[in-house]
């Protein structure tokens, strides 16, 4: 393998959607060389594999990275977020992912891949939120909680105010609650 990982991460997005085989993330992880918004591609769509064992490769990929700190948390968040945007991955796939990466212990990581992620998936004014959203919701409210939510995504504020008591409208108000209070809010 080339010891670029960018560039064998970019050679990766041309076939992984279409071969699903999510195992190579192990070996393009672990090599040398920079990392980036390819490599974010490549880990996205195995998160969003339909099958466990492809999606738990992509997982273990990400824990990798995050212990050590070489994980390109914002490019993932874009890159999950461009996906799910059309209609590339399914939210629940995507949640039961990085909530494992949560488990991990990897908070930070996941903080900062949903915080990039979030804002531009959350609905708008109007629209309806995309199924399983307050799941992701809850992953990240438990990984805000647990770095002190440093980062502000605006998205659940304006979330949060809205009437009712839905799930997705739930976890939005601990999620601006947790990052409101720094962390130390539930």
């Amino acid at each position: 393998m080339p010891s670029h990982r960018e560039v064998l991460a970019a050679h990766l997005l041309e076939y992984l959607p279409t071969s699903g085989d999510t195992e190579v993330l192990a070996a393009l992880v672990h090599g040398e060389g920079p990392l980036g918004a390819a490599t974010a591609g490549v880990i996205a769509v195995g998160m969003g594999h339909e099958r466990r064992r492809q999606r738990a490769a992509a997982g273990d990929a990400l824990i990798t990275l995050a212990a050590r700190g070489q994980l390109p948390a914002a490019d993932l968040g874009a890159a999950v977020a461009s996906l799910l945007q059309a209609g590339l991955l399914k939210l629940n796939r995507v949640t039961a992912v990085l909530e494992e990466v949560v488990m991990a212990g990897a908070h930070a990581e996941v903080w900062s891949v949903l915080a990039a992620a979030l804002p531009p998936i959350l609905p708008r004014q109007g629209h309806r939120p995309a199924p399983g959203l307050g799941d992701l919701l809850a992953v990240a409210v438990r990984a805000a909680h647990a770095v002190g939510g440093e980062r502000r995504p605006g998205g659940p504020r304006r979330l949060a105010a809205r009437k009712g008591g839905s799930r997705v409208v739930e976890q939005a108000r601990s999620l601006a609650q947790v990052v409101a209070s720094g962390g130390s809010g539930g």
